[in-house]
């Protein structure tokens, strides 16, 4: 079933990608994210449609694509293509949708592995995005190709769709979300599983809201994208001086401020801007921001994720969340699944992604602050 990939584009769609809302929430998103959503609902430029040869309305996501979009306009849109090969692609308007194209690529059956289609489902992916690009798509959302009636086991599916859309943003620019409907895809090795659950309770929800003294689940969210603004000070010997001498004082010896004490581990880990933002799954543009602007401080998880692209040590890590802020906390989910891949020195902010969305928890990268 090999194929050689072609791109096929549809008239008067060369400026179809650029005019998604100012405030959609995918102006400045991860480059690559996992997400649990409906893909007929995204505000993005371009959403993927897996199609077959004969251009059939199929079940599933396929289905539901028509659907929001419009049944028969979509229909009327793909009827003039005639057979597409496997693995090639081509776009037409998103119609209703909120995404303002649908890129549709014919995807192969799975068939053990046996018949070539790892390499063509790699052309559905490779082929979609270099047609985005064509378009001037900045953001882009996949549902899982080859999953559901195409039979690819979702697990190897993901793992295919993860490796060849990182494979891509190595020399692209460019948002990609991965959309998951069932975050058992995501579940890390039994072994890592293991160790999480027992070393820090994951799999009891009560044992965890126990440990929580029965904090809001909400506050799970909130700790990582506020400042721990009601934060005790940490307590301080007793000083004879005045108030204001003492406060004088203590005001003096702060902490150097986020910004020059990040910019500083980057220069000590020599490392390249684009090797450090791009390990930390930020966007060149949330970055910059950073860099550019000595006062700025980003959310936790933003930190977080430049914590990993530095491979820094759990006390380094507190240290520089401190500098924000923040803290790494014993009654938080998050916080333990990043600390137990940091004290592993597991640096792979992708697979602690997919750890984090099995459990549900906020992915690590680039926030809208």
């Amino acid at each position: 079933m090999g194929v050689e990939a072609k791109l096929i584009m549809t008239g008067g769609l060369s400026g179809l990608c650029k005019e998604v809302p100012k405030n959609s929430r995918y102006n400045q998103v991860m480059p690559f994210e996992i997400i649990h959503d409906d893909i007929t609902l995204l505000h993005v430029d371009a959403i993927v449609n897996a199609t077959n040869p004969w251009q059939e309305v199929g079940s599933g996501v396929s289905r539901a694509i028509y659907n929001a979009a419009g049944f028969d306009e979509l229909a009327a849109a793909c009827a003039g293509h005639g057979n597409l090969p496997y693995g090639e692609a081509f776009a037409t308007s998103g119609f209703r949708l909120p995404a303002k194209t649908i890129i549709h690529t014919a995807t192969p059956r799975f068939s053990g592995g046996l018949d070539g289609e790892y390499e063509v489902l790699e052309s559905c992916y490779l082929n979609s995005l270099e047609l985005a690009l064509k378009l001037k798509c900045k953001s882009v959302a996949f549902p899982l190709l080859g999953s559901g009636g195409q039979g690819f086991p979702e697990v190897i599916a993901f793992r295919l769709a993860s490796n060849w859309i990182l494979q891509f943003l190595e020399q692209n620019d460019m948002d990609i979300s991965l959309v998951i409907y069932d975050r058992a895809t995501t579940r890390p090795d039994e072994s890592v599983s293991h160790q999480l659950e027992r070393a820090f309770d994951l799999s009891s929800p009560d044992k965890f809201r126990e440990r929580r003294r029965g904090a809001m689940p909400r506050e799970e969210l909130q700790s990582a994208q506020m400042p721990m603004l009601n934060a005790p000070f940490a307590a301080r010997p007793a000083m004879k001086q005045s108030a204001k001498d003492s406060l004088e004082e203590q005001l003096q010896e702060m902490q150097t401020s986020f910004s020059p004490a990040l910019l500083k581990l980057i220069d000590q880990s020599g490392k390249t801007d684009p090797q450090i933002y791009k390990k930390a799954n930020l966007t060149r543009q949330h970055f910059s921001k950073i860099r550019t602007n000595p006062g700025y401080i980003p959310n936790k998880i933003t930190v977080l994720a430049l914590a990993i692209a530095l491979e820094l040590s759990v006390e380094q890590t507190q240290d520089l969340l401190s500098r924000a802020g923040y803290t790494l906390s014993k009654s938080l989910k998050m916080d333990l699944i990043v600390e137990y891949y940091l004290r592993k020195k597991l640096y792979d902010i992708y697979q602690i992604n997919e750890t984090l969305f099995y459990y549900e928890q906020p992915l690590l990268g680039s926030r809208v602050n």
